[in-house]
């Protein structure tokens, strides 16, 4: 079953890096939210959306795009220091 897992995954990493490739030639940033929306209806995701926002991040940076994180509400339950309300 791992093995099915590992595949889904790299296919999720591999249509993320298709949509930042064809993000940069027209534009110099990336949205979660728009990402998310790309990704979705090809394949459900082996990951939740935190982790896909996170994937969407690294792969942008690598192409010198910056990420605009615009779906926050997930946030919350993944970092505690979003409950606080900033960093201390």
């Amino acid at each position: 079953m791992q093995y099915a897992q590992d595949i889904a995954l790299k296919r999720v990493g591999i249509l993320i890096e298709h949509y930042v490739v064809a993000r940069s030639t027209s534009c110099d940033f990336v949205s979660t939210e728009s990402a998310c929306q790309a990704v979705r209806p090809f394949m459900r995701s082996p990951v939740d959306d935190a982790a896909l926002d996170l994937v969407l991040a690294r792969k942008a940076s690598r192409q010198g795009l910056s990420v605009r994180f615009d779906r926050m509400g997930h946030w919350s339950n993944v970092l505690p220091v979003a409950r606080k309300g900033g960093l201390e």
